[in-house]
């Protein structure tokens, strides 16, 4: 019985070295809160390039972004450039840590954050930025767009 008993968690600890649960990925779009955008993540070497990929609602005639271009970039050579794949910015893994660090960029204020993006849920991420200090930061939940939004964003954009 002793030996039985040997063989099966001899085989159990065999078994479960080779069952990794695996990490959900960044890599997609999401949602920020508002609905307004869709972010773009995708791989880019060893980081995570973040993508402004549309803007879904019509803007306020008195919106920053109104005139479709990146308006408050603080950099005067870059205010033209349009928003539609407007880069934002890039997150890096940390070892050991669920949490990806870079920076992201917001074309509505011109400014550009420090941010720690890591997931609450496989669907959810949590986006903690701040300029100076991280205590004075903000925290915005992003959802990840699933394939019955995806069409309709084609067909809201199909009907423009």
């Amino acid at each position: 019985m002793r030996c039985l008993v040997t063989i099966l968690l001899q085989l159990f600890i065999a078994v479960s070295g080779h069952c990794e649960i695996e990490e959900p990925s960044l890599a997609g779009y999401w949602v920020p809160p508002g609905g307004e955008a869709i972010i773009d993540i995708a791989p880019y070497g060893e980081h995570l390039r973040l993508t402004l990929h549309a803007v879904l609602v019509p803007l306020d005639p008195d919106s920053p972004l109104a005139s479709g271009n990146d308006s408050n970039n603080p950099d005067p050579d870059l205010r033209g450039r349009p928003l539609d794949e407007l880069p934002l910015g890039q997150l890096e893994a940390t070892d050991g840590d669920p949490t990806w660090r870079g920076r992201l960029y917001d074309p509505e204020s011109g400014r550009e954050f420090k941010v720690a993006v890591r997931f609450v849920d496989p669907d959810v991420l949590e986006v903690r930025g701040h300029v100076g200090l991280p205590i004075f930061g903000k925290t915005l939940y992003w959802a990840r767009l699933s394939l019955h939004q995806s069409r309709q964003e084609a067909l809201w954009a199909e009907g423009q």
